[in-house]
């Protein structure tokens, strides 16, 4: 198989060519992300799966941090979904939805948690956020930092069962 560089709607795969394709945090920076599905949708095979996930603009994290949240910090975002939203979308191109939810982590919730205590870093420069950042030196050592990721299970679990999930899988 030739791999092909560019947007979806620009290759050229035959059409019912592949069994799966996965859009993994990439539609919400498509410039039509009804184009990229249809596209997804004529080279997948009949009985084919789409693969999507894209950050939850309904989630819990987003309502507790604002701009400040994980999902919406990253540039180039065009697009914001909601599970609902998303469900449009593949419902007018007669998708079938076979599992849906949502997801959080502890680390997406302390990147969050992390420009909202820090707000003079916030996509200075898209600052690389990693496990051993700023929160580190708040909550003084690793030690710490992992008992506040421990602490922050519960209510992540509870925002995953109830679709509030920072991303929608």
């Amino acid at each position: 198989m030739e791999i092909q560089t560019g947007r979806i709607t620009e290759v050229n795969y035959e059409d019912g060519y592949f069994d799966v394709v996965r859009f993994n945090h990439v539609l919400e920076h498509s410039i039509s992300p009804l184009d990229d599905l249809t596209k997804a949708k004529q080279i997948l095979k009949p009985e084919g799966l789409l693969i999507l996930s894209v950050p939850n603009i309904n989630s819990a994290a987003y309502h507790l941090f604002g701009r400040c949240w994980s999902g919406s910090i990253c540039l180039g975002i065009f697009y914001f979904f909601t599970p609902e939203t998303l469900g449009k979308y593949l419902g007018r191109l007669d998708f079938e939805i076979v599992a849906d939810g949502t997801d959080s982590i502890a680390e997406d919730f302390s990147h969050s948690l992390k420009h909202f205590l820090i707000p003079a870093c916030f996509n200075k420069g898209n600052l690389e956020c990693t496990k051993s950042n700023r929160l580190n030196e708040i909550f003084n050592g690793r030690v710490k930092i992992g008992l506040l990721l421990l602490s922050l299970l519960p209510i992540i679990n509870y925002f995953n069962a109830n679709r509030l999930g920072d991303t929608t899988p």
